[in-house]
């Protein structure tokens, strides 16, 4: 799992993108910000 993620990492990099993950999945989340990958998304919670 670990080689494919850092070949799409590379793929991102190559082509001037930023490798990005989301939030949704907490295990995946954890998988691609080992790998290099950085999130983008924060949740803030607001209440009234």
């Amino acid at each position: 799992m670990h080689l494919i993620i850092s070949k799409l990492k590379e793929h991102c990099i190559s082509n001037d993108l930023v490798p990005i993950c989301g939030y949704n999945n907490y295990a995946s989340k954890k998988i691609l910000e080992k790998s290099g990958f950085t999130r983008i998304h924060r949740i803030v919670r607001f209440e009234f």
